[in-house]
């Protein structure tokens, strides 16, 4: 069981003088009690289970994460967190690094009850001190520690989980829509600084090699001034998880399950960028002629001043693009159809040419300046990032009016859900919550609400993966492009992302129905048209594969082949309406004749592969996935450059090539795209009428697999 031994008392005994062999003896043994406290000064947390045994040992010394030791099976002892903590902070007017070592730590206060430990630190410098208070608790194989500073505490620069230390042959996983899981000697770990939990005015993740044994794979986050000088008080929550199974180190958010994910398992998304509202109306006839029933319209070009300008002044509809009544005619064409409508607006940029500008609703950075947001390279003009206080009223201000006049049935907002709130915080300091991203953070949930209930239906917005976990539930749908922080910023597009689906699967997939895999000209990086038949089948793996809604992404203004627009609605309207109403069950990775789980499989390929490769060799090893549902459907998807794929189960006559599927459920349902006697067929049964003559051929297979004649 866990042992705390408190500090040891150190006030001078006022008894009369006694015999020097008196105080020889209580010297020794004031010196033994010392020597054992100090080795057993330290509070475990100890997790014994079937499938590993893990000792979380915290030693109060430093108030770090360095204090912080984990024992994994007795045998292979690390710090999960080297420096991690408060790493910068002021005192007595000084701005101090942690690791300098110019303070004083000391412990003031300690205690253990109801398996919770609580450690109260002072740290001094030069006559001046502030305090913070560490308390850790522990729950299965995960760990979880709070910092917290007093309400009106404002020492606190910086917080860090740092790095870890004596984690040989470390490698970092970036989960797609998720967060960095760390690979060593076997096992996963990850560190998660809780977002709604935190004070911080920005957290953002670390990856860092520092050496083949230490590496940064967690967060960080920081408190930057407001306008008065003042700092928000510390306050973080750490989650820290280590097993052998990647699957229980996932973070799971709190969030809520979208109201409208049954009425979005069944629509295919149209995503439509035009510059003439008769090219609008033209686009939506020919696909209602193609036979295409079950659409979510999202109209991005219609807004008074154009595409991103003006904002937040989107009505009425552009006299550029043809007005209200050619506007009109587009509703009418959703509306004959049946088809959800939905118009893009924006309330996060702010245009000094706005009908409604007003300088007083900018945010302000710390020194008072007026806080940048999107520059329009095309008209040359600065966009200001609206006081994230201030969305709402604004959104009051237009949005019943483009609800009322052109009849929505759902909703788009641009850049709120793609961007993760730490990137547009206020701090003005006459706002309440100001310099939090927490603030930013309900803010826009709130906006998200109002817009759901204004055009009544759901909404859409912009989407990258680093993000997607913090919205995903207060948004219905995101645009599913699954890159991370780092494969952006690092100029990747999303086909660079491994195929790896188990945390959008396991942890997304029953909150919201993403769609796509982001837009294609960010999917292939900077390819905006002249699509090859092996791409977009590409692209429709990966949607199938990560359990997307489908996604037809402005497909006569990039010239994509009719043919092909079938098939995206066809196969992903067909086999959605399975998987979105279904939970993974099993999800396992094709490693040369093994299906093997995630954990398996990166046991498999991670130890021989070097750090800088780590993401290019899981694209090319992690590429053919089988995934299990709960209510019966099976998928099989095949990523790869050049594999041929031909082990399915009772299919013995169907080989996936290069951007194939398989996706039955026995007696009832049966697609692919494959090879079946050395002959490619795109197949279906049973589907819809409008989907015979581009995707059906006959098929040489029934609905258990087998070969049938003609």
């Amino acid at each position: 069981m866990n042992k705390i031994k408190t500090l040891i008392d150190k006030r001078k005994s006022k008894g009369k003088e006694r015999p020097l062999s008196l105080f020889f003896f209580n010297f020794v043994f004031l010196f033994l009690v010392f020597f054992l406290s100090q080795l057993a000064e330290s509070a475990d947390f100890i997790y014994d289970g079937p499938d590993c045994h893990i000792i979380y040992r915290f030693k109060p010394r430093t108030g770090t994460l360095s204090d912080l030791t984990l024992i994994y099976n007795k045998t292979f002892k690390f710090i999960p967190a080297e420096e991690g903590g408060i790493s910068r902070f002021i005192l007595n007017d000084q701005y101090l690094m942690t690791n300098e070592g110019k303070h004083v730590s000391e412990v003031i206060e300690e205690s253990y009850s109801n398996k919770i430990y609580k450690a109260r630190f002072r740290w001094s410098y030069q006559g001046k001190s502030f305090t913070f208070l560490i308390k850790i608790s522990r729950k299965g194989k995960t760990l979880k520690i709070e910092f917290k500073t007093s309400p009106k505490s404002d020492n606190v620069v910086d917080f860090t989980l740092g790095r870890s230390l004596n984690t040989l042959d470390s490698k970092v996983i970036e989960l797609p829509y998720g967060h960095n899981v760390l690979f060593t000697n076997g096992i996963f770990i990850s560190a998660i600084i809780d977002p709604l939990s935190s004070n911080a005015s920005s957290i953002f993740p670390l990856k860092k090699y520092y050496s083949n044994s230490s590496c940064a794979y967690g967060y960080a986050s920081l408190y930057r001034p407001l306008t008065d000088g003042r700092r928000r008080n510390l306050r973080e929550v750490i989650i820290l998880t280590v097993s052998p199974e990647i699957s229980d180190t996932f973070f799971f958010p709190p969030n809520p399950i979208s109201i409208y994910r049954k009425l979005l398992s069944q629509k295919i998304v149209i995503d439509l960028w035009r510059n003439k509202f008769r090219d609008y109306a033209d686009d939506l006839k020919k696909l209602a002629s193609m036979g295409m029933k079950d659409l979510l319209v999202l109209i991005h070009m219609w807004q008074k001043y154009g595409y991103d300008n003006g904002l937040p002044t989107t009505y009425p509809a552009g006299i550029s693009f043809g007005g209200e009544r050619e506007l009109l005619k587009i509703v009418d064409i959703c509306e004959s159809n049946g088809y959800l409508f939905a118009l893009h607006t924006n309330y996060v940029d702010f245009y000094e040419n706005s009908d409604v500008w007003n300088p007083n609703h900018v945010a302000l950075n710390p020194d008072g300046t007026l806080v940048k947001s999107w520059y329009n390279y095309l008209t040359g003009f600065q966009s200001y990032l609206m006081k994230p206080s201030r969305s709402l009223f604004y959104a009051r201000l237009y949005e019943p009016l483009i609800h009322n006049s052109y009849r929505t049935s759902a909703s788009f907002l641009d850049v709120h859900s793609g961007l993760l709130p730490s990137f547009k915080v206020d701090f003005d300091a006459r706002i309440k919550e100001a310099g939090m991203q927490l603030s930013t953070f309900n803010h826009y949930r709130n906006l998200f609400s109002y817009l759901r209930k204004t055009h009544q239906g759901p909404l859409s917005g912009e989407g990258f993966g680093f993000s997607a976990s913090l919205w995903a539930g207060h948004i219905d749908s995101i645009e599913a492009d699954p890159r991370s922080l780092f494969q952006v910023l690092s100029n990747q597009g999303g086909l660079d992302v491994p195929l790896i689906v188990d945390y959008k699967l396991k942890v997304l997939h029953r909150l919201f129905v993403p769609h796509g895999a982001g837009y294609l000209e960010r999917f292939f990086l900077n390819k905006w048209n002249d699509y090859t038949k092996e791409e977009l089948e590409k692209y429709r793996v990966s949607e199938i594969a990560f359990g997307n809604a489908g996604f037809i992404h402005n497909p006569f203004a990039k010239e994509i082949p009719e043919e092909e627009i079938m098939r995206e609605y066809c196969f992903l309207k067909h086999i959605q309406r399975y998987y979105l109403n279904e939970t993974p069950l099993k999800i396992y990775y094709l490693i040369g004749n093994e299906l093997l789980n995630l954990s398996d499989a990166m046991r498999k390929i991670l130890p021989n592969t070097p750090a800088e490769d780590i993401n290019s060799i899981l694209n090319e090893k992690l590429s053919m996935v089988k995934i299990l549902y709960t209510g019966g459907l099976v998928l099989y998807v095949n990523r790869s450059e050049k594999e041929f794929w031909d082990q399915l189960e009772n299919f013995t006559y169907c080989v996936l090539p290069p951007n194939g599927f398989l996706a039955f459920k026995e007696g009832e349902f049966l697609a692919y795209s494959a090879l079946i006697d050395g002959e490619k067929q795109d197949f279906i049964f049973p589907g819809e009428p409008g989907c015979f003559e581009s995707v059906y051929s006959s098929s040489k297979l029934n609905l258990k697999g087998k070969k049938v004649r003609h």
